[in-house]
């Protein structure tokens, strides 16, 4: 009996570190993370580029729990633990995700139902707890692209695929606006704060939109605000799906353009449509969790209500404004694409001034994220990196006589002269890939994308170093 008994335990043991090592499999690892501490540190002279994250999981790990807190947030996350540069990596349990779009590499998957998203009991986070006349419910809510067929679609289609998201993302975004500012109209009534206050405290926008505050153009309709108790405000998440196989007849390079660019769209300040909105979610967030804590600290004193509604005043007229400059965005008849304009420079609060805030993210998932996910990563940096990649290509490590560094090699098996040269230097392919595995351990792209990648990054460093001879003849 007490033999049984050890094996029982034993047959637990080995079924919670199954289930563990499950959890850990499909959790959202941040690429981005890893590839900066991988390549990007002070010791090198090289600054990592200015971009928001870039995230990996499997179908299983982007559909999994609250979507609001995964997407948005930083419930299961998956941290990097090698760090070159300890002054260079923060832990990202400090660190939201704010995902606003995710990228399917799939010709069979499809992203969650809407039900799922509007399901009130396991999608949302609640804001402003401690005050039940402004508490604020924000949740997710997903908003699918036309699908990408590479087949028998050339460059000219790729480019008006291109246009054609970027424009919805617009719409959308514009919509977004107009519901957050109606949900802080909400908010501003429930504080007892009318417009004429508002706009004696130098707040309003109406300036902002022309005279008399008005628009003339096509401004889109719908709402994602509604009010009751309590309110809640949708921030949309998009959802690409680009049709790739993992086969042999499948080509990265077949889509990395639309990818790259819907990337782009996403977490490249100079080319956002997703910028603005998030950070006015993120000043929610902050102006919510700030009060919490001078709620728990002092109870609701008056400092704490007057800060709060200075915060809140000071958000309205931004995004007032925000929202007319999409609109003219959204309406201009060219269709191109606007210099981002910048917001109107008034005042804010200190909170809200002095905190730093967090680029938009991306998710990136196929089946398994193993082969078709990583490699549409693998292509984005290289071709967004191309230059920072190919000079630290060109500088020795400082690392090679690491007992680490040194398993790393052994542990692939026979390596050659070739690739011993390219394991000597900061960024080479073998390194990107291990940069990666750092990440999320089951990477493994098919053997076709790898030969197909690592031609990619040969033709770069070829061009490359074409461009920087040119640049040094007298």
């Amino acid at each position: 009996m007490e033999k049984r008994g050890v094996n029982n335990s034993e047959r637990h043991k080995r079924l919670l570190a199954d289930i563990l090592k499950a959890r850990c499999r499909d959790s959202i690892a941040c690429i981005s993370q890893s590839i900066n501490s991988f390549f990007f540190i002070s010791s090198y002279g090289c600054s990592a580029p200015d971009i928001g994250g870039v995230f990996l999981t499997s179908a299983a790990g982007a559909t999994r729990g609250n979507l609001t807190e995964i997407l948005l947030f930083c419930s299961n996350s998956e941290h990097v633990e090698y760090s070159a540069d300890e002054s260079h990596v923060a832990c990202a349990r400090d660190k939201n995700r704010w995902i606003r779009g995710v990228l399917i590499a799939s010709a069979s998957l499809s992203p969650p139902s809407q039900s799922t998203f509007l399901d009130r009991q396991c999608n949302g986070k609640l804001l402003f707890g401690g005050l039940p006349s402004l508490q604020l419910f924000i949740r997710v809510v997903g908003v699918s692209l036309p699908d990408y067929t590479p087949i028998c679609q050339g460059n000219t289609a790729a480019a008006a695929v291109q246009e054609h998201h970027r424009r919805l993302l617009q719409y959308h975004e514009c919509v977004f606006l107009g519901s957050l500012v109606e949900c802080l109209r909400t908010m501003l009534r429930a504080q007892s704060l009318t417009v004429e206050e508002r706009h004696d405290q130098g707040q309003g926008a109406t300036d902002e939109c022309g005279e008399g505050g008005e628009f003339n153009g096509t401004c889109p309709g719908g709402t994602l605000f509604a009010g009751g108790e309590p309110m809640t405000l949708l921030v949309p998440v998009y959802y690409l799906a680009v049709h790739i196989e993992d086969n042999a007849s499948s080509q990265i390079t077949s889509v990395a353009h639309v990818a790259t660019h819907f990337m782009d769209l996403l977490i490249d300040p100079k080319t956002s449509a997703v910028l603005e909105s998030t950070r006015f979610v993120q000043s929610m967030v902050l102006i919510s969790d700030a009060m919490g804590e001078k709620a728990g600290a002092n109870g609701k004193s008056d400092v704490a209500l007057r800060n709060l509604n200075d915060a809140l005043i000071a958000l309205h007229g931004q995004a007032e404004a925000a929202l007319c400059m999409s609109r003219q965005r959204l309406c201009s008849a060219s269709g191109a694409v606007c210099e981002r304009s910048k917001l109107p420079n008034k005042e804010f609060p200190e909170l809200l001034s002095s905190t730093p805030q967090q680029l938009p993210g991306v998710l990136v998932h196929c089946l398994r994220g193993v082969s078709r996910s990583p490699s549409i990563i693998v292509a984005y940096y290289l071709q967004k990196c191309s230059r920072d990649f190919w000079m630290l290509s060109r500088i020795p490590r400082l690392d090679t006589g690491s007992p680490r560094a040194t398993t790393q090699l052994t542990d692939r098996g026979s390596v050659d002269a070739a690739e011993m040269e390219e394991e000597k230097a900061v960024f080479s392919f073998p390194r990107m890939l291990q940069c990666l595995r750092e990440a999320r351990p089951v990477v493994n792209p098919q053997v076709c994308f790898l030969a197909e990648l690592r031609a990619m990054w040969f033709d770069i460093a070829a061009k490359e170093a074409q461009r920087y001879e040119k640049s040094a003849e007298p």
